[in-house]
């Protein structure tokens, strides 16, 4: 397939395409291939900015540390980053998406992703329809740190109900979906669909240890409970009543921004930018472990479930709790994602 696009171009947004459906795990080797051998020097000159970021993206998403020096194209001309070129809406949304693949000291990364923010903001308004989705879309969150699924089938869900368990503990959350949203969130490729199901398992179980705790157990109860895991001993496991009793409505645990206002004594809006520094910063100490690991394959599902783990988190936490509220934000992408069926026609 990717032997069949002749030009370079072509050949990148060919590759971009596979990765967005999910369909890169079918072709990794040809895919590394072609995305190495591909020469910024081929790409034509109206087109160079685009391709540029479109490559530089892909080789960084391969575990490859390029040079960024490819996207200094985006201020040829000028001294400062206010200026009217290079407003090609396609052109600033993979830059954009480009800029977010950055390390620590990369200063033309940081300045590509304000000079692209701002340009995009300036002309989403009068977009509409294909860019307007593209240019919202990247304004809201970038795609390095969205999490990448896949449809599978659900294997799980029989599990969940063999097991019986809320049938039990009727007081806890019945979020197998959730928990199962996690775990695609994790890996979503095809031959991981064993990894999908175990933690699928650890989560939902985790959900359910912490409502016992939050919701329904007494404090003797408890000890006794937390005795019996601590020790992983089934002979304690029979002291603990068959119904734990006095359930009680839980109790909001202080969020980071809560804890830092305290902490500084400073306003919410200014604790809030704190967090974001916080995040922006664990982010470059993620990709600076993600980069540069081209040479051992094998370390790249590894990799690539941790860089996961974080985009997971920052999904179901964007705008909220988004794991405890059920028909929030997250039941909507659930239904989107691995419930309705996808529109062919």
């Amino acid at each position: 397939m990717l032997s069949e696009a002749v030009d370079s171009l072509p050949k990148l947004e060919l590759i971009d395409s596979m990765r967005k459906l999910g369909l890169s795990n079918l072709f990794v080797t040809e895919i590394l291939q072609t995305v190495v051998s591909t020469n910024n020097g081929v790409f034509n000159v109206e087109d160079r900015l685009y391709a540029s970021a479109l490559r530089f993206r892909l080789l960084r998403q391969l575990g490859h540390v390029v040079s960024y020096d490819e996207l200094r194209s985006f201020k040829e001309g000028r001294n400062t980053l206010n200026g009217s070129s290079c407003v090609d809406v396609e052109d600033m949304i993979e830059l954009l998406e480009a800029s977010h693949l950055v390390l620590e000291g990369e200063n033309i990364l940081n300045e590509a992703k304000a000079f692209s923010t701002g340009i995009l903001q300036e002309r989403v308004s009068g977009l509409d329809g294909r860019l307007l989705k593209l240019a919202v879309h990247a304004l809201e969150h970038p795609m390095h740190w969205r999490v990448q699924w896949l449809d599978i089938k659900w294997q799980i869900d029989m599990w969940w109900k063999d097991l019986g368990l809320i049938e039990h503990v009727d007081f806890t959350r019945d979020q197998l979906v959730e928990s199962f949203l996690c775990a695609l969130g994790l890996s979503q490729e095809p031959p991981f669909s064993s990894p999908r199901k175990s933690p699928t398992k650890v989560i939902i179980l985790i959900l359910v240890i912490n409502d016992v705790y939050d919701l329904y157990g007494l404090l003797e109860e408890l000890d006794c409970f937390t005795g019996a895991i601590t020790r992983w001993d089934s002979e304690q496991i029979q002291q603990l009543p068959d119904c734990m009793k006095a359930e009680r409505d839980t109790g909001d645990a202080p969020s980071s921004v809560v804890c830092y206002m305290r902490e500084a004594n400073v306003s919410e809006d200014v604790a809030r930018k704190h967090i974001r520094v916080l995040v922006n910063q664990a982010r470059k100490s993620i990709n600076a472990h993600c980069f540069g690991n081209a040479e051992m394959p094998l370390l790249r599902p590894f990799i690539n479930a941790t860089v996961n783990a974080a985009r997971v988190a920052h999904m179901l936490y964007q705008f909220g709790d988004g794991l405890s509220v059920q028909d929030g934000d997250i039941w909507r992408q659930i239904l989107s994602i691995v419930i309705k069926p996808l529109a062919l026609d």
